[in-house]
């Protein structure tokens, strides 16, 4: 929210009004606040050599592209149609900023190839595509080095109406629907952790394949789902798998 001007449903009526945003100014860092107004920003956001000097999958903000609303102060222009765009792609470009020469010039390195999640990310939208991609390791997305991919519900207003509270939460987004495309690899290595909270939910399509290794850990709210379409793949350990399908959190579906 340090970055644009969130809005906040003030007079309770259900609807988010330009009128109702707010200019941020407290931030709270390991349990203590801080007063630090911002505006569109702070300078430790900054895309530069000396600070913030990668975007890659798992930056913050990271390459994948980002949902947009067109609204006239009360709705939606578009109806949540094209031109906005009401999905989240994942890719695997990575932008790195080398160095900055005397003379002002600036080095850069641009892979394509970088899929893997080493570091702990909660990821948030209403919807997550995982395209088939062939990073290093030939995966579409590997999450190693104990990190945590957290799939969760976002608190960040997606839609200007429809608000649902759910445990205490208002909502202005669904809960986040992550889909695997055909020919999808997701790779969950050893020590690390596949997260759904918030009613999320993952759906592996036909011919992709979610991979959770014996040591990883995959951890589920009761009402997240993994909805294995045709022949798509789930593999995990067998324990796991049964203790997922009885309490209806796995799933297979023919196409």
């Amino acid at each position: 929210h340090e970055l644009s001007l969130p809005l906040i449903d003030r007079d309770n009526n259900g609807k988010l009004q330009r009128g109702e945003h707010v200019v941020p100014y407290v931030r709270v860092e390991n349990g203590v606040q801080r007063h630090l107004a911002a505006f569109y920003g702070r300078p430790e956001h900054a895309f530069r050599p000396d600070g913030q000097r990668v975007l890659g999958m798992a930056t913050n903000p990271s390459t994948a592209t980002q949902l947009t609303l067109v609204s006239s102060g009360s709705r939606s222009q578009h109806g949540g149609m094209a031109p906005d765009v009401r999905a989240t792609y994942l890719n695997g470009i990575r932008v790195e900023l080398i160095e900055a020469t005397p003379e002002g010039a600036i080095k850069v390195k641009v892979r394509n190839d970088d899929t893997t999640v080493d570091q702990d990310v909660r990821w948030c939208s209403d919807s997550i595509v995982l395209p088939p991609l062939r990073g290093r390791d030939g995966r579409s997305l590997t999450v190693q080095n104990g990190a945590t991919l957290l799939l969760d519900r976002s608190l960040t207003p997606t839609r200007l109406t429809d608000p649902e509270v759910v445990r205490g939460n208002t909502y202005f987004a669904p809960p986040t629907r992550f889909t695997m495309l055909p020919g999808a690899h997701m790779h969950i290595r050893a020590g690390s952790t596949l997260a759904l909270r918030n009613g999320a939910e993952i759906h592996v399509m036909p011919g992709a394949h979610l991979q959770v290794e014996d040591k990883a850990t995959l951890v589920m709210d009761n009402d997240c789902r993994i909805i294995v379409h045709s022949d798509g793949r789930m593999t995990t350990r067998a324990k796991v798998a049964r203790k997922l399908r009885r309490k209806g959190q796995l799933r297979s579906v023919a196409q």
